[in-house]
């Protein structure tokens, strides 16, 4: 019975450890998709403001 619960605890941790790396995964995804656009709003003013 000890052996099972010492699982079924491994399990859990696993869970909640790979939630976490998928959250903070998303955060930089996130961030970085920020960081694109705003470079592509300056590539555009750029190229509007030569033309």
């Amino acid at each position: 019975m000890k052996a099972k619960a010492t699982f079924l605890s491994y399990i859990s941790a696993e869970k909640r450890m790979r939630k976490e790396q998928s959250k903070s995964a998303n955060a930089k995804t996130g961030k970085n998709n920020v960081d694109q656009v705003s470079q592509l709003e300056k590539r555009a003013s750029m190229t509007a403001a030569s033309n």
